[in-house]
């Protein structure tokens, strides 16, 4: 038991502003206390009555609780409860009260439960033991005297301290376990008694105390005494059961007989062990000590992998007492995570994982795209997976993240990870396309002549692959030639999707004299980026039957398609249609003519018109979009004196739709060259500061990249480059360099960028 605090008369009088007086007969004389108590303290003439003691709300609070103080209101007559040590109390531990007015009690109750009184004074109550029988719980204690019943006055009542359990765990030590948290200045070694063994040691640790003892014998009966002397955190002493046994500690050997699962992760995976022996047991993986969520004799939970726990093939080892399982293996890996996010096309994401996806479970409600990109479609392979997604915007930062129904192949599921990708640009083509007529055995004629593709770098005109045009018919193909000596002839164009070439020649075997002169249906070849590892997939199936074969039979120069519809031009009678394989056409409108060259871009179709009185030399458009009617109505866009190659380019980003034309001319070192024009409030026009001038460009090939817009331009003699930075006009017109030119007996016809896949 605590003892009472020697100064507390001296407190409470001071914390009610009472004067301190000798303790007497409440009977007797009003003293300075009583004065002290009444509202008229001091009156002359007996004033008032005094202030009665059976309001609950006198002195503006409660009399009894444990915060009364001096503030609380105090009878002014009776006794009063104002403290208890200790204020949480135990059944049969004891109690101190302490107030006023408290000696000679006729009753004292705590929960209703009458209790012995060993002792009192005017100010203070001593129970050496709390009933048995008094309820637990908060309860109220009240004192009766000759003067009255006090206010309640609020104790939390305890069961008895006592001791629960105690256990051998090693050789050397016992473990005892009590009823709550013992108090642990209370502990030593001198206050537990085992016959048969010595406790040297003693330390606490909430309700357990932990004795190291001398040598136990294996399965021999011990019972340790503990000594009233063991308190809890509130000062009760121990008044309920004072001991407990134990059998003497026998080296217990752990046994794992599973592990589930068999693949974890650091810091996250829980892991169940199964076995014998385990009760108590501690667990390391790798060497690294596991933390243990619950554990019995057959089972050993650990709710999350120690985040130290090193990767790769871990043994895991179970200790009891000093003993070690035998090891049993687990695989510790990386958490299952994204390593990154690409965008392959616009509508195409692929997500790379560290290590392989659990195929059944890839679904594309398990992937998130911020933004407003939804995903319509998710395939797995290995470690990646392929999203289909809407339509992405070029340049965008997307984020891309996984759901936790994602698994690997181990059950694992995925982290809450995100990955960054960037809406899919288009990388800008590496290769470029030129038309080579001739094999470099003769020199060029008017007579039919052997065509060659060249595939070529961009960055230097190195050359890369070479397609040699088939020579003779077979099957549904046709020869390809072109007049070797006719240098407007040979266009080539780039599909609007980029997958194919096409260009028109004649199906006269090589050798053939005055080919324009022939009057076999002309040719078209269609032409894709593989022809270029095979040859024999160039399609010349296509043929135009009389046009441009008629009478009189003239030129065919440019070709275009959309990979199903074809459009031709040449000589005489402006641009025709048909599809692939067919063999006639239809004309789509007969302005302008003689035609050149023919290109889609922005999803328009445009024809360039050379020198003639019936129509404008320049670019025209055709209609809208591609038409295949025929009667459709042609209008120039920009004019100049000898048109060749073109491109329609979509350059500022504020403008929509195409915004720049980029014209070639052959006029010569002072008309000729690279011409552009801007979209200026809807209407084409020209930039003269931005001509440039060699001797002769012809056929032209131009691409943005990034705010440049780069063009590759021929003459018979030489593949040129250039760079228009920025889009605006630069302060030299000299921005030509050659990267290519063609050998002995061959020339440089048209050009156009690589088709793709």
């Amino acid at each position: 038991m605590r003892l009472r605090r020697a100064w507390w008369n001296v407190t409470v009088m001071a914390a009610l502003a009472l004067p301190l007086v000798a303790c007497g007969d409440d009977d007797g004389p009003v003293d300075e206390t009583d004065a002290a108590t009444s509202p008229d303290a001091g009156r002359t003439d007996g004033g008032t009555p005094p202030i009665d003691s059976g309001r609950a709300d006198a002195g503006g609070g409660d009399a009894g609780g444990s915060d009364a103080g001096a503030d609380a209101w105090v009878p002014a007559e009776g006794p009063v409860v104002t403290a208890a040590d200790p204020t949480s109390v135990a059944q049969g531990s004891g109690v101190v009260l302490d107030g006023l007015r408290l000696a000679d009690p006729t009753g004292v109750t705590i929960g209703g439960v009458a209790q012995t009184v060993s002792a009192s004074t005017a100010t203070s109550i001593t129970i050496d033991a709390v009933a048995a029988t008094t309820p637990t719980g908060t309860q109220p204690v009240l004192v009766t005297t000759a003067d009255g019943t006090s206010p309640a006055f609020d104790v939390t009542v305890l069961e008895p301290l006592a001791v629960v359990s105690a256990a051998g765990p090693t050789a050397t030590s016992v473990v005892v376990t009590f009823s709550r948290e013992v108090d642990a200045a209370s502990v030593t070694a001198a206050r537990f008694t085992i016959a048969g063994l010595t406790v040297s040691a003693a330390s606490a640790s909430g309700v357990m105390v932990t004795l190291t003892t001398s040598a136990q014998t294996p399965e021999a009966d011990y019972t340790v005494a503990v000594a009233a002397d063991v308190t809890d955190t509130f000062g009760n002493a121990l008044t309920g059961t004072d001991e407990a046994a134990f059998v003497g500690f026998e080296p217990t050997v752990p046994v794992i007989t599973n592990i589930a699962p068999m693949h974890v992760v650091p810091g996250d995976s829980e892991l169940t062990l199964t076995g014998t022996n385990l009760a108590g047991a501690t667990v390391t993986i790798g060497g690294a000590a596991q933390v243990i969520t619950s554990s019995s004799a057959t089972e050993i939970v650990i709710g999350a992998v120690s985040a130290s726990t090193p990767l790769g093939a871990q043994p895991v080892v179970a200790t009891l007492g000093g003993i070690d399982s035998a090891a049993m293996d687990v695989q510790v890996v990386d958490a299952f995570r994204i390593v990154g996010a690409t965008a392959t096309n616009a509508t195409t994401v692929e997500v790379e994982f560290n290590r392989d996806v659990h195929a059944p479970v890839v679904a594309p409600a398990r992937f998130t795209i911020s933004g407003g990109l939804t995903v319509s479609a998710a395939s797995v392979a290995g470690d990646t997976v392929t999203l289909t997604t809407s339509a992405q915007t070029a340049g965008t930062t997307y984020t891309l993240g996984a759901d936790e129904m994602l698994l690997d192949t181990f059950g694992i599921p995925v982290t809450a990870d995100t990955a960054a990708f960037t809406g899919y640009v288009a990388p800008p083509p590496s290769d470029f396309v030129v038309t080579r007529v001739g094999d470099g055995s003769a020199a060029l004629s008017s007579a039919a002549t052997a065509v060659f593709l060249e595939r070529r770098a961009i960055s230097d005109g190195a050359l890369i692959a070479t397609l040699p045009m088939p020579v003779a018919s077979s099957g549904a193909s046709f020869a390809f030639t072109m007049n070797g000596s006719n240098r407007p002839d040979g266009a080539l164009s780039r599909s609007p999707d980029g997958r194919f070439l096409a260009l028109a020649g004649y199906q006269s075997v090589p050798g053939t004299a005055t080919v324009q002169s022939t009057t076999l249906p002309r040719v078209v070849a269609v032409v894709s980026a593989d022809d270029f590892t095979t040859p024999a997939g160039v399609d010349t199936s296509t043929t135009l039957g009389t046009t441009f074969a008629g009478s009189p039979p003239t030129a065919v120069r440019g070709a275009v398609t959309d990979g199903t519809s074809i459009w031709v031009n040449g000589g005489f009678g402006g641009v025709h249609t048909t599809t692939l394989g067919g063999s006639s056409t239809t004309q789509v409108t007969a302005v302008p003519s003689p035609g050149r060259v023919l290109g889609i871009y922005g999803g328009q179709l445009y024809t360039v018109a050379g020198m003639a009185t019936t129509s404008a030399a320049g670019l025209w458009q055709v209609g809208t979009g591609t038409p295949t009617a025929s009667g459709t109505t042609s209008t120039v866009v920009a004019e100049t004196t000898t048109p060749y190659g073109f491109a329609v380019l979509d350059v500022d980003p504020t403008v929509p739709g195409v915004d720049r034309i980029y014209l070639a001319d052959d006029g010569g070192a002072t008309a000729g060259g690279v011409k552009r024009f801007r979209l200026v409030s809807g209407t084409w026009t020209h930039d003269p500061a931005t001509d440039r001038f060699p001797a002769v460009v012809r056929f032209l090939a131009c691409m943005v990249v990034g705010s440049d817009v780069v063009c590759l331009g021929t003459r018979e003699n030489a593949v040129i480059r250039m760079t228009d930075e920025g889009g605006s006009a630069p302060a030299s017109a000299a921005a030509f360099t050659t990267i290519a030119t063609p050998g002995t007996n061959t020339e440089f016809r048209g050009i156009a960028i690589a088709p793709v896949p």
